[in-house]
């Protein structure tokens, strides 16, 4: 295998590395978004019914996912420059 073709390889490796680690971030802030709102709610800072809440926090955690979704091309055109 030449060097060129082994590079390659290990830059897609390290892309894929880097997108999945993105994504595990982004799952990460939705539940802590989620946990901060049920929190709120509970200590009474906020007043929200609970059949509210659930449909707040399931849009929450769709627009999250579309924004990732939608702005990973930016960060996959930054992996092909490495």
């Amino acid at each position: 295998m030449s060097k060129k073709s082994s590079k390659k390889k290990d830059s897609a490796a390290i892309g894929s590395e880097i997108m999945s680690t993105a994504s595990i971030i982004v799952d990460f802030m939705k539940q802590q978004v989620v946990n901060n709102l049920v929190t709120a709610n509970k200590q009474g800072k906020i007043e929200v019914p609970d059949d509210q809440m659930i449909k707040i926090c399931n849009y929450i955690d769709a627009s999250m996912t579309t924004a990732f979704v939608t702005s990973s091309g930016q960060l996959e055109n930054v992996i092909k420059k490495i």
